[in-house]
């Protein structure tokens, strides 16, 4: 990967202390900035080979539901990656921002769907423990 030049090295740090000037206003304290620009930094990564002016709500709705479907987030952790990126696109004005559903009700259908899959998982081990040949889902 090139290392950025000055010029670009000022607009990155730009950038960031601008989100990180938005995220305190709106009441993120702390540390939990850091975690706020690590969710967007992630976002970031997750759409390789675009600028972020060049993203659409189709990115935004992909990445969410990838991190709805894995099995290494939690609920309050997609919520906080929500905002983090609701923050970054308002600060950026995205003529496109309310196209995506902040209320992240399909991606909470993903971590529900997630959550059943481990429930009859569970079931399906215990019965398979027991040696009961019928078991029930969540």
């Amino acid at each position: 990967m090139q290392q950025p030049n000055s010029s670009q090295t000022n607009a990155i740090k730009h950038f960031w202390d601008r989100y990180i000037e938005l995220i305190t206003k709106n009441g993120v304290k702390g540390n939990i900035t850091r975690w706020y620009v690590m969710r967007v930094e992630q976002y970031i990564k997750a759409v390789p080979g675009k600028r972020i002016a060049e993203h659409g709500p189709e990115d935004v709705i992909t990445h969410l539901k990838n991190l709805g479907r894995t099995g290494s987030i939690t609920a309050w952790q997609l919520r906080q990656s929500v905002d983090a990126m609701q923050n970054m696109l308002t600060m950026l004005e995205v003529p496109w921002l309310q196209e995506v559903d902040w209320q992240i009700r399909s991606i909470q259908n993903c971590l529900k769907e997630r959550e059943l899959n481990k429930c009859r998982i569970l079931r399906w081990n215990f019965a398979h423990i027991q040696g009961v040949k019928a078991f029930s889902y969540c």
